[in-house]
C-alpha cells in the first residue's frame, strides 16, 4: 500500500514549508520565540497558505489532464479544504504566556522522569 501516488506527496512537502515558513517568520517579525504558540493564527496562517497552494497546483494540473494524486488515500483536490478548514480551526487558539510556560515546564519533567 502506498502513502502517496503521483505527486500526492508533495502536499506533505507543502503544508510542512508554509507552517515552518509562518513560525519562522512570526519569531522574526515579533522577536519573540513564544509568540507562534500564544497565537494560533499563526499555524493557520501557515494552513491558509497551503491550501492556497494546493488549491493552485490542482487547478495546475487538471488543466494538464493529470488526476491521479493523492495522499493518504485523499486526492489532491480534497487537500485544499481540509487544510482551509485546519488552518480556521487553528486560528481560534489563543494561549496566554502563563500557559505557554507551564507547558514547557510540564514537557520538561516529563523528559526528566523519562531519563530515570
Amino acid at each position: 500500500m502506498l502513502f502517496w501516488r503521483g505527486l500526492g506527496i508533495l502536499v506533505l512537502f507543502i503544508v510542512l514549508g508554509c507552517i515552518v515558513a509562518a513560525v519562522m517568520l512570526s519569531r522574526t517579525i515579533t522577536q519573540d520565540a513564544d509568540y507562534p504558540e500564544m497565537h494560533g493564527w499563526v499555524m493557520g496562517s501557515g494552513f491558509f497558505a497551503a491550501a492556497v497552494i494546493c488549491w493552485v497546483w490542482n487547478w495546475y494540473l487538471a488543466r494538464k489532464g493529470s488526476h491521479d494524486h493523492s495522499l493518504c488515500s485523499i486526492p489532491i483536490q480534497w487537500w485544499a479544504p481540509l487544510l482551509l478548514v485546519a488552518g480556521i480551526g487553528l486560528c481560534t487558539i489563543h494561549k496566554t504566556r502563563e500557559e505557554v510556560r507551564a507547558d514547557h515546564q510540564e514537557e520538561a519533567v516529563e523528559r526528566e522522569d523519562n531519563r530515570k
